[in-house]
């Protein structure tokens, strides 16, 4: 087999492995992928477990859904990760979980237009919040497609995270990241208050990454 492909199918089994040990995912939640090429993406397998995948539980599909390696029927997400990949280049992985704090934040109306932390400038960038669409749909996909330019991280409302990169880990640190800062925005809440960075401040971490 293609040497490119086996290093895809370990780099997904590895993280997703992660993932279930870190409770970013349960039972048979979550999904990744990574971009073979211009239309066809590893992806992993609906209704299985992500915590001891072997390389034969992954499916390759194109970009339209169809099946072309795989015993397992793919993720039933994976429109979202085909949208993705057609109108972002630069993403060659997209990682979707429902991390707890991440996921309490789309069910609780969290907004992330404000900066908080100044590593998520440098690490994530934009972080959309993508209105509600049924799981598994066309129309799931077409929501997350309006921000999908300009942000690398989406929280799903009352759904979870979905963020991409242009490798798999790029895509794992993100979502560790957005799950970090969801954390500190939800306990400050609680403490009363939350004191975001000023427009100045914002301006003056930008530079330093551009």
């Amino acid at each position: 087999m293609n040497r490119f492909i086996l290093r895809i199918e370990k780099e997904i089994i590895s993280v997703c492995k992660y993932l279930a040990e870190k409770e970013y995912i349960v039972g048979t939640d979550g999904n990744v992928s990574v971009r073979v090429d211009d239309t066809k993406m590893v992806i992993t397998p609906k209704a299985k477990s992500k915590l001891n995948l072997k390389p034969d539980d992954l499916v390759i599909i194109d970009f339209e859904g169809k099946k072309i390696k795989g015993f397992n029927e793919p993720s039933g997400e994976w429109r979202v990760h085909s949208m993705i990949y057609r109108f972002r280049q630069d993403v060659n992985a997209v990682i979707h979980t429902h991390p707890t704090y991440s996921t309490v934040s789309s069910v609780a109306g969290v907004r992330f237009d404000k900066v908080v932390l100044p590593e998520i400038i440098v690490s994530v960038g934009n972080i959309a919040v993508v209105e509600y669409g049924t799981l598994y749909t066309e129309d799931l996909a077409k929501k997350v497609q309006k921000y999908v330019q300009d942000n690398n991280a989406f929280i799903l409302k009352n759904h979870g995270l979905v963020t991409v990169g242009e490798d798999i880990k790029t895509a794992l640190y993100r979502t560790e990241k957005v799950e970090h800062l969801s954390k500190v925005i939800i306990i400050a809440k609680l403490l009363g208050s939350i004191d975001y960075l000023t427009d100045s401040q914002v301006e003056e971490i930008s530079k330093l990454v551009k």
